[in-house]
């Protein structure tokens, strides 16, 4: 030791090292830095650093290289990762930053076809939760594999051994509170080992019994779509049940902004009307910024179901002011067509009138996929359409689920629609959508 300053920095660091205040220096048995690595702590970070609490996690071989790593927390959530060759010490890379949470205890294991070791760090958030940080030693760099947890809510992220051969190839998620709408869930998720992280393979969600009246059948229905991660064979089965036509144009966006009132619907208002013949009803959801979504719902075998969605109908501009009009007919000769194209001899006829002259005409066949609709398939490109000279198509066009977009352009805009119809009336439905994104337009 070189001077006296040194020595007693040094001496801090020891003390501060048994002082992690965490459950991790109760169960880890004498977590004391060595004097290599306390003169490096005290050498090379800065005064605020060097006076948090440092406490040591692990001090092994993780990468098999044959020197030991030592991995030390410093301050509220940062992980160092040190290594001593031939008496000199360094640091390896960058530190890792984890979730503020109380750590817990510490432990080398193996995962699936994978070689080395991985440190596998148990957090709380000091409640009703349990979860894991997983690191690792690679390239002379600390790495963080994953960080199962959540600051909030109660559950458990744990570890599994599937094969019980001794390493570990997934994790298990299970939530049951408010940060899955109460809905007890448990997501499985499998080690990736090529690419050398976690992969949501399936969850599996309680999704309870199917709702009795129009207003609950709204709120569950709003309640799957925001926890709905497009692995729940339940979710799925029950969207689909109580949306048989997918009529939901309902953006993610739009569940995102949505979910945090849906904990305790205290911010939802939902009125609820039915007509006369007491099998139809119509819901109106109030979001807390005032938007109104208006679910039609029909009663079919005893079972209510959602039979179209519409976003604030009354903002919606009038069907006479867009520039394309579109009717639907069986017969085969209705109105004389400048243009006709046939995707489908045993579709129904469409007919679409121009009201200006639009360019660039093209028909494609889409899907809706999450929150937009996706090109499948271009059916055909037109030059123009005229005014007074209708194009017709035949093809088949889904109740609810519009799969036809026709996009032109209209003095240098470009234009995109979907063509869908109604599973309530059968008449036909124009949407506006994003040319570029496929999103519905507002």
């Amino acid at each position: 030791m070189k001077t006296g300053k040194l020595a007693t920095a040094w001496l801090a660091l020891a003390i501060t090292a048994m002082l992690c205040g965490s459950a991790l220096a109760a169960t880890t048995a004498a977590p004391k830095l060595g004097a290599a690595y306390t003169q490096y702590i005290a050498k090379h970070f800065d005064k605020a650093r060097r006076q948090s609490a440092v406490c040591l996690i692990s001090e092994r071989d993780l990468d098999g290289d044959g020197n030991k790593e030592v991995l030390v927390k410093m301050s509220d959530k940062e992980i160092y990762a040190f290594r001593s060759t031939k008496g000199k010490v360094s640091q390896l890379g960058k530190p890792v930053a984890l979730p503020t949470a109380s750590f817990d205890t510490a432990s080398a294991i193996r995962m699936q076809e994978s070689d080395g070791l991985y440190l596998h760090i148990v957090l709380t958030n000091e409640a009703h939760l349990r979860g894991f940080a997983l690191l690792k030693v690679e390239n002379d760099a600390l790495k963080k594999v994953t960080a199962a947890w959540s600051p909030t809510g109660a559950g458990e992220d744990r570890m599994v051994d599937a094969d019980g051969d001794g390493r570990y190839d997934g994790y298990r998620k299970s939530r049951w509170s408010y940060d899955v709408l109460f809905y007890p869930t448990e997501s499985h998720y499998d080690w990736y080992a090529k690419k050398g992280y976690f992969t949501l393979v399936s969850s599996t969600v309680d999704v309870g019994k199917y709702p009795a009246n129009p207003s609950d059948l709204v709120r569950h229905y709003l309640a799957l779509r925001c926890i709905d991660n497009g692995k729940s064979k339940e979710v799925t089965a029950r969207l689909q049940a109580i949306d048989p036509k997918h009529v939901d144009v309902l953006s993610d966006s739009f569940f995102t902004a949505l979910k945090p009132d849906l904990v305790t619907f205290d911010k939802l208002a939902i009125d609820v009307n039915f007509a006369k013949s007491g099998t139809k009803a119509t819901a109106v959801l109030t979001t807390a910024s005032k938007d109104e979504v208006h679910f039609d719902l029909v009663e079919t075998k005893g079972k209510w179901q959602i039979a179209g969605i519409q976003v604030n109908p009354d903002d919606q501009p009038d069907a006479a002011s867009e520039p394309i009009a579109i009717a639907f007919t069986d017969a085969p000769g209705f109105a004389k067509a400048a243009s006709r194209y046939t995707e489908h001899k045993e579709g129904i006829y469409v007919r679409i009138d121009a009201k200006k002259p639009l360019q660039n005409v093209e028909l494609v066949r889409v899907q809706y996929e999450s929150d937009r609709f996706e090109d499948v398939k271009r059916m055909t490109t037109i030059k123009e359409i005229a005014p007074k000279k209708p194009l017709v198509i035949r093809t088949i066009i889904p109740e609810g689920g519009p799969n036809c977009k026709i996009a032109f352009t209209l003095d240098g805009v470009k234009y995109a629609y979907v063509i869908g119809e109604s599973g309530q009336t059968g008449e036909p439905l124009l949407i506006a959508i994003d040319p570029k994104t496929g999103k519905t337009l507002p």
